[in-house]
């Protein structure tokens, strides 16, 4: 009893430390257009990725973390790599850009897509089974997104910015891949975040200065 008890509660727990995340995550679209008047994606994409390494530095400096984080780079440094071209290069650069083209509502909806995404790509990568449950909720959520993206005219397939609406989906996949590959790396979250925002800074460096 007393061990169900404890279970209940750290997972009560879980869920509110997940949807802390999802609360402040829906922000993003509307700083995103907020921002837009003074900076463009290049200049958003590298202060967010900078700001990202000097506050995730100070808490591996609080965390004594430095001597994990140089193990963390001699073990997986290729998988890094790889991390770091999908998130933060490449999922930040194509997101802000499609918050860019579409209104805020669409983008913001059709991002937020990708735990299915991300179930559906378990399957093949991870081996998970699908459950029929999994894909009427996918139908339904992405009808849903359908209905949003054409503006109550679902059938009409017509969008706002077609190109806007590929790349939010396009978000979706590079964000699924970067969980599912997440998962092959047994590391510390901290070391692991700021392992990858370190090598993505200079990434994103030189694309802010290409642009």
């Amino acid at each position: 009893m007393i061990y169900m008890e404890i279970q209940v509660k750290y997972q009560s727990k879980a869920y509110i430390f997940a949807l802390i995340p999802v609360f402040f995550w829906a922000t993003v679209a509307s700083v995103f257009k907020i921002r837009k008047l003074t900076l463009s994606v290049a200049e958003l994409v590298f202060y967010a990725v900078l700001t990202s390494v000097v506050a995730l530095f100070i808490i591996v400096l609080i965390k004594k973390l430095s001597k994990d984080v140089i193990a963390h780079f001699k073990k997986n440094f290729k998988m890094i790599l790889l991390l770091v071209i999908l998130n933060p290069f490449l999922q930040y650069i194509i997101l802000f850009k499609a918050y860019d083209l579409l209104p805020v509502q669409e983008a913001q909806t059709i991002n937020f897509t990708w735990a299915l995404m991300l179930t559906y790509l378990s399957i093949p990568l991870l081996g998970h089974k699908p459950k029929i449950t999994d894909l009427i909720a996918g139908f339904i959520c992405y009808f849903g997104v359908l209905i949003i993206a054409t503006k109550g005219a679902p059938f009409s397939l017509e969008f706002t910015n077609t190109y806007g609406v590929i790349l939010a989906l396009l978000t979706t996949i590079i964000w699924s891949l970067y969980w599912i590959y997440n998962t092959k790396i047994k590391v510390n979250p901290v070391v692991g975040l700021f392992s990858n925002f370190l090598i993505g800074l200079p990434l994103v460096f030189i694309y802010y200065i290409c642009r």
